[in-house]
């Protein structure tokens, strides 16, 4: 801000403006509120990370959308011919491959080592601020439209040696080498790091040998504590327990226990916001919630849901998950989940044309192996698998929206979804909980139960299940 306010007065008045017209006299009138927008710099913390070292923070810039315009109209008209000329290897910012594709295509060659019997080392590179560098002689503008297929064409000459595989998603590198021995695939590494280096140097980038990690894949369970000892620019490489590649935590034999895990706490601690919008008595209205749950909960729930479904741990997710549907609805934790309402044909994709490996392992489910290829829209084929596995008789049927009733007050719609569900706080259900004593009668003298309440003489208005259903 002192920096701001000593600027303006080396300019001289009387100039003419520019195209956004604002003069030199404007800009030495800026008030408090101007000021402050014009050095706004945002520190984002990166996850997990030491913060009381800078290092740690991305530093955003709020770019101006006009010249955000017009370097879309720039990239508009040079992606499709760029987007030709980069390496396969490359899945960052192209159209037709994603992160989720790109950690299938890592994970499915590491599937096809353990067919093949055979080891699999990876070397995790880490570049210092490949996007973050403020001299644009060197490095990218952070927040730039341009700067990731400029990034992309830029280290598009990089080496892949024959030994090994690179899989790249813009300035992620994983290193790859398979063989059948620990030696022999620490040497590939080594190699192949060693003609990195020579192109990093000859290019400005900086790898950063204190941040890139080593690991081995394996089925060989007497060799489980076994580590490969490569070093790099003077540094031993870190050989760490559970690397993360594009957000997903991978582990020696890819069970992804510990990637479920960690995804369970991080829904479940998300969970705990749900305590901010919704009450006893009180809460947010239904919409709001559904936009919240899909947002925070079910985006972080999913992610590289193709890469870890299959294994058996993913039932920690479905846990966390499940809670989270029932908070939304109002239900309460008895509920059943199936009570409650609620890639490889393109030719872009990395594994277009895969060639899958000879099976020798039954335990292993590999996404070439498991996954079909979908006769229906994504979204039909979805509640369609839900309304084959729940097998329900009654008028509920899945739906990716709300149901009826979704503009009633918090009180009304979590009541109403618990009847639907079958489990209201009726005198039956609190005895079943062992919340209430061994009376469970109505009133009326007939057992409360759930059916109970919309035929219940005290009633001043008999409904039937269809009325639940559409809360008329």
């Amino acid at each position: 801000m002192e920096e701001l306010n000593n600027s303006p007065q080396g300019m001289k008045d009387g100039k003419s403006a520019g195209w956004d017209e604002i003069t030199t006299e404007q800009i030495k009138h800026f008030r408090n509120r101007t000021r402050n927008w014009k050095t706004k710099l945002v520190a984002l913390p990166k996850s997990g990370k030491d913060l009381s070292n800078p290092k740690n923070y991305r530093p955003i810039f709020l770019l101006c959308h006009t010249y955000k315009l017009n370097e879309k109209m720039v990239l508009n008209r040079i992606k499709t011919q760029i987007d030709q000329k980069i390496i396969p290897e490359q899945a960052g910012f192209r159209p037709g491959r994603t992160c989720t594709g790109q950690i299938v295509n890592l994970c499915q060659h590491i599937e096809d080592g353990f067919k093949n019997k055979k080891i699999t080392g990876a070397v995790f590179v880490d570049l210092t601020a490949a996007y973050d560098k403020r001299k644009q002689r060197n490095g990218l503008p952070q927040g730039s439209v341009l700067a990731p297929i400029l990034f992309n064409l830029y280290t598009n000459d990089q080496p892949i040696p024959n030994n090994t595989k690179n899989f790249l998603y813009a300035d992620d590198l994983a290193i790859i080498a398979q063989d059948t021995s620990f030696k022999k695939v620490q040497d590939k590494l080594v190699n192949t790091l060693e003609a990195m280096n020579e192109y990093y140097n000859k290019n400005q980038l900086k790898p950063n040998p204190n941040k890139t990690q080593v690991y081995c894949f394996h089925l060989r369970n007497r060799d489980a504590k076994k580590q490969i000892n490569i070093k790099w620019l003077g540094n031993t490489l870190y050989y760490i327990d559970y690397p993360v590649y594009l957000g997903v935590t991978l582990d020696r034999t890819l069970t992804f226990k510990e990637h479920c895990i960690r995804t369970k706490m991080k829904v479940q601690t998300r969970n705990n916001l749900l305590k901010k919008l919704l009450g006893t008595q009180w809460g947010a209205r239904p919409h709001t919630m559904q936009t919240t749950k899909l947002a925070l909960y079910f985006s972080a729930g999913e992610y590289a849901c193709p890469v870890c479904s299959r294994p058996k741990h993913v039932k920690h997710v479905n846990t966390a998950l499940n809670n989270t549907c029932r908070a939304v609805t109002g239900c309460l934790q008895p509920t059943q989940i199936n009570k409650i309402i609620y890639f490889r044909s393109d030719e872009r994709h990395l594994m277009f044309k895969y060639e899958a490996q000879r099976t020798r392992l039954k335990s292993r489910h590999s996404f070439i192996h498991s996954a079909t290829e979908l006769k229906d829209p994504p979204h039909q084929a979805r509640l369609q698998r839900w309304k084959d596995e729940t097998k329900l008789d009654d008028p509920i049927q899945p739906s990716q929206y709300l149901p009826s009733g979704k503009d009633l007050q918090w009180n009304l719609w979590k009541i109403i979804n618990r009847m639907r569900a079958g489990v209201a706080r009726t005198k039956s259900n609190m005895v079943k909980w062992r919340l209430k004593n061994e009376d469970d009668k109505c009133d009326c003298g007939e057992r409360q139960a759930d059916e109970h309440l919309l035929i219940c003489t005290k009633n001043p208005i008999i409904c039937t299940k269809d009325d639940l259903i559409q809360a008329n």
